[in-house]
């Protein structure tokens, strides 16, 4: 039979591995949440919770050093009991903290204080910890690589602590588990964010073979005719479906109105969408203001018409047409301004890429080369019919 101080050592033994059982299978629950965690703020919050619940302190909290010094950084997550104030997003500068600790922290020394007014513990040291409430803390390095990421604190602010030393040593492994799921969580994050750009280079490449083949393609469409309507009927039908635009319209001056006039001569458009075919606009600002700039190159890209600085008088006539958004392409043929090439938005505002205006400027070009091909070859016919009348009449005398 056994004797009592037998008994009691065997209550004593049974009691120490019931508590090890108990906080290995804390422990384990912990790293399995932190592994669980879909990105680096569900690490981190998963971390602090699940921390702060084992050690029953006040607050957990992930401080994170600045990239280019450790004498600077915030606390990114933390979880803390509501008697006390947060610290989350709270930035700390600490100029003494690269020179004297960060060395120490780096090669995975740690700190435990168990009163902050203890003799060794200089006095900016305790007018930081007393910003944050701290009586007692306990600070574990997060070491990421080759670099000191952060520290993981876990603060008591109701009292002092005596810091256990097997608290110290599962703080420090779950420190490191929280370090190795923050690498991973960081190569995931760079492997998608290599991914999305990739995807947006397949995307860029795609769109710019879509558009060189369109411009291809429209352009053999404009040359092969030599009618002028079926060219600009041909350009506004292929640039609404290519660009899905509710309406596409050639507009062409009238001559001697000084550039203040002119008709729509062409358009394609959305079924719901309102004709603007052989309207006439007069707008007397547009010779002084706008035409040599047109004549020169310049384009106007409008993605809002009520956000851009626009005259009143313009904004009246874009809403006569239901415009919301426009593009607009000069024309010029030789040594004038011939018209414009107009793309309309009418649902809705729109923000047109600077790949989209290269397109419709390329687009013009061709339109203005194939007009003054039809032209030559309308003179050259309109000459032809009046020698065969010349001819006739010299025939008949």
């Amino acid at each position: 039979m056994n004797s009592y101080h037998e008994q009691e050592s065997i209550c004593m033994h049974n009691q120490v591995m019931d508590k090890q059982s108990h906080r290995e299978k804390l422990l384990s629950q912990i790293v399995f949440h932190i592994s669980e965690a879909q990105n680096l703020q569900d690490i981190f919050n998963s971390a602090c919770s699940g921390i702060r619940e084992f050690l029953l302190s006040d607050r957990v909290a992930i401080f994170q050093f600045n990239d280019d010094s450790y004498d600077d950084g915030i606390f990114v997550a933390e979880s803390v009991s509501k008697q006390f104030d947060s610290v989350l997003a709270k930035r700390v500068h600490d100029h003494s903290f690269g020179d004297s600790y960060a060395a120490l922290y780096f090669k995975g020394q740690y700190r435990a204080i168990d009163d902050i007014y203890a003799p060794e513990i200089s006095p900016c040291h305790i007018e930081i910890l007393e910003k944050f409430q701290i009586k007692a803390n306990l600070v574990i390095p997060i070491i990421l690589r080759e670099r000191l990421w952060g520290l993981l604190c876990i603060h008591q602010c109701s009292d002092k602590r005596n810091w256990q030393h097997d608290e110290i040593e599962l703080t420090q492994e779950l420190a490191q588990h929280v370090a190795i799921a923050i690498q991973q969580a960081i190569l995931i994050e760079q492997l998608k964010e290599e991914l999305k750009e990739r995807k947006i280079a397949e995307q860029t490449i795609k769109k710019q073979a879509a558009r060189e083949r369109i411009s291809r393609e429209i352009s053999q469409k404009i040359r092969k005719s030599l009618d002028i309507q079926e060219i600009f009927n041909t350009t506004c039908s292929e640039i609404q479906s290519f660009m899905q635009v509710d309406r596409v319209a050639i507009f062409a001056f009238e001559p001697d109105s000084n550039f203040n006039s002119g008709t729509f001569v062409a358009e394609a458009i959305q079924p719901d969408c309102e004709s603007v075919l052989t309207k006439r606009v007069e707008d007397h600002c547009f010779g002084d203001s706008y035409a040599e700039l047109y004549f020169k190159g310049k384009y106007r890209a409008i993605n809002d018409i009520y956000r851009e600085e626009l005259e009143h008088c313009h904004i009246e006539i874009l809403e006569q047409f239901n415009v919301k958004a426009n593009l607009v392409i000069p024309i010029t043929l030789k040594d004038a301004l011939w018209g414009l090439l107009c793309l309309h938005q009418c649902q809705e505002t729109r923000n047109w890429e600077s790949e989209e205006v290269t397109l419709i400027q390329e687009l013009a070009n061709q339109c203005a080369i194939a007009i003054q091909q039809a032209n030559l070859y309308q003179a050259i016919q309109d000459e032809l019919v009046e020698r065969q009348q010349t001819q006739k009449l010299l025939s008949e005398k």
